[in-house]
């Protein structure tokens, strides 16, 4: 069992919605739907990996998907994307570090994505926030503002590398 899926179990019951940046094609999903019935907010900027994201749970009530990343300030900028993995590594970073520990993903394309300030997205009601955004997780968080202090749980995944 991974790290999150004890975490989660662990906490299930003072989770009262749950946020996902960087849900990429859900991978997740089905745990979250194990462990809360509350409401689960996915943001992907990428359109294939949200196009997937709407195939498999946009008809869900409890699931509100958003096509657009998180971040610091409302802008559009690029992302390095990787076809392999789902997408997955892809990154508004350059590649260098995961070109050296991971030569088998190739950075093929760049696609323009949106990016806002979470203080500006209305109507969210969650205390568990995770992130998975490839080393913009710190951009991310200052875009939370004062509305960080409402989240009594925060986990973000890093490369150790």
């Amino acid at each position: 069992m991974s790290l999150i899926r004890k975490f989660l179990f662990k906490n299930k019951k003072h989770i009262n919605g749950l946020i996902h940046v960087g849900a990429n094609v859900g991978q997740e999903v089905p745990m979250y739907f194990e462990i809360t019935n509350s409401n689960i907010y996915l943001f992907e900027p990428l359109d294939s990996a949200f196009e997937t994201l709407k195939d498999k749970y946009g008809n869900l009530q409890n699931v509100k998907l958003y096509n657009f990343g998180l971040g610091s300030k409302n802008q559009e900028i690029n992302i390095n994307v990787t076809q392999s993995n789902f997408g997955s590594s892809s990154s508004v970073l350059k590649p260098t570090g995961h070109k050296k520990y991971f030569p088998e993903i190739n950075f093929e394309t760049v696609e323009s994505i949106k990016i806002k300030k979470y203080t500006d997205v209305p109507d969210i009601y969650a205390n568990f926030l995770l992130i998975d955004v490839q080393g913009y997780e710190l951009e991310v968080i200052k875009g939370f503002e004062d509305k960080l202090k409402n989240f009594k749980f925060i986990i973000t995944e890093i490369s150790s590398k």
